[in-house]
């Protein structure tokens, strides 16, 4: 290599380079263990004419499992140089845009593929007396018609399911925020609770001021400033709603001085294919920067870290938290948690949890609300985890788990049926003949293999 290269990605070989080093650098680079593909962008000079360039590169992208894709810079002088490239099979593009996205193109097809072969399991399965006291609490409240969860229910209910909530104070008038707030000490905030805040997502508006930060009053710290305060807010909430309509106020604890960042996250409906997880930026600005990502539940730690590095929040954590790793595993297992909560909970119809605090010391969900309506059906299927059984092996004993097959099920399989039989066809009528009766996931009645299927 010349003298003046700096050693790095990308891999300058200068304007003297000859056909034969851009073959060398190109098998150096594609037996690196850490290079999934090598690029070679080429623009023709008298030491490097492109035919003879492109047939030595050519020569060394048929030895290689690596990818090589080839950019031959220029019109007529590229034009035998790409035309040698497509007579054998090497990829080539007119720049160097159009290579990368490309590549990019396979990447996210070899992701896609690595994720659909994964069957995203029940969170906590062993959870079972929790998952029914959710379902009897959405039950009880359906059954007194309403369509949405009071605060504390909504907090009880991240409680069943092990999503961390801040500790929450609940008071009629001013006269008891100020005795909670004088047991709690130090800095509080308060909350107005009524008709307009008790369904997720709904952020009235007066022109370009968010009424729903409205509803709030915080860094308290003098008693005086609580009933003061207070005062005022409950004077603005009834101005906007009937006392009918006011359910008295929330009151917690500030949580300052932990470099919190903000999230919004939570459940919500698409006319067309029900149920998805939402998740990004929370706080003040959460309607208006638009960062809001989804995914299709259930979801498995692949998906719900896609979902986060889809937003704004992954670089934020990647660059500013000192455990990104552990902040990127609790946001993930939360998700997981909410993908679960919208496959057992049908009737859930939005959940908002806005904001979520993320800092050293983990999660909190700071303010929650849900709304109810008519069972919504999945796009995606959850895997019937309830078929499972744990059987016994009768001439020898052995215990095993019979269940039903997963997506990453697959390459074994397969591997299995082409390495059982040599002709997959005649190992397809063996399975079909020789397999014993089994159920169906979707009735639970037993199929036969012999005759006509239910």
């Amino acid at each position: 290599m010349p003298a003046h290269w700096n050693g790095r990605n990308p891999v300058d070989i200068n304007a003297d380079a000859t056909p034969e080093r851009y073959a060398e650098v190109i098998t150096r680079l594609t037996k690196d263990p850490n290079v999934d593909a090598v690029l070679s962008i080429h623009a023709p000079t008298r030491m490097a004419p492109s035919v003879e360039t492109a047939d030595a590169v050519i020569k060394i992208a048929k030895k290689t499992p690596r990818n090589v894709l080839t950019c031959w810079m220029g019109r007529e002088s590229a034009i035998a140089a790409r035309n040698r490239c497509n007579a054998s099979g090497i990829t080539t593009f007119l720049n160097p845009e159009e290579a990368i996205d490309a590549f990019m193109f396979m990447v996210e097809y070899h992701r896609n593929q690595k994720v659909m072969r994964q069957t995203p399991a029940p969170y906590r399965i062993d959870n079972e007396p929790n998952r029914n006291k959710a379902k009897q609490l959405i039950q009880s409240v359906i059954d007194e018609g309403r369509d949405y969860l009071t605060h504390p229910e909504a907090c009880d209910l991240l409680d069943l399911y092990e999503i961390p909530t801040s500790n929450t104070h609940y008071a009629e008038d001013i006269d008891q925020i100020v005795d909670i707030a004088s047991q709690l000490g130090g800095s509080v905030a308060v909350r107005a609770l009524h008709q307009g805040n008790v369904y997720p997502f709904s952020y009235e508006r007066d022109g370009s001021r968010n009424l729903r930060w409205r509803d709030l009053a915080l860094d308290l710290y003098s008693m005086q400033e609580v009933r003061h305060s207070t005062t005022k807010l409950a004077y603005r909430v009834s101005e906007r709603y009937a006392p009918e309509q006011q359910m008295g106020f929330a009151v917690q604890q500030m949580k300052r001085g932990f470099q919190s960042l903000q999230i919004n996250l939570g459940i919500t409906r698409d006319p067309v294919f029900g149920p998805l997880v939402i998740f990004g930026i929370g706080g003040y600005t959460a309607d208006t920067l638009a960062d809001r990502s989804l995914m299709l539940p259930p979801m498995n730690s692949a998906l719900a870290e896609q979902l986060i590095k889809q937003s704004r929040v992954y670089g934020i954590v990647a660059e500013n938290s000192d455990w990104p790793e552990r902040d990127l595993k609790n946001l993930c297992d939360l998700l997981i948690k909410l993908g679960q909560m919208a496959v057992e909970l049908k009737q859930l119809k939005a959940l908002e949890i806005n904001p979520l605090l993320l800092n050293k010391r983990g999660l909190l969900a700071v303010d929650v609300s849900v709304s109810l309506g008519e069972p919504a059906n999945l796009s995606v299927s959850p895997y019937p985890e309830h078929l499972t059984e744990q059987i016994r092996l009768k001439k020898s004993g052995r215990a095993a788990i019979l269940r039903a097959i997963r997506g990453e099920d697959e390459p074994r399989t397969w591997s299995f049926i082409t390495n059982f039989l040599p002709n997959p066809f005649v190992c397809a009528i063996f399975i079909a003949v020789a397999c014993p009766p089994i159920k169906s996931w979707q009735t639970g009645r037993k199929l036969t293999t012999t005759g006509k299927w239910p």
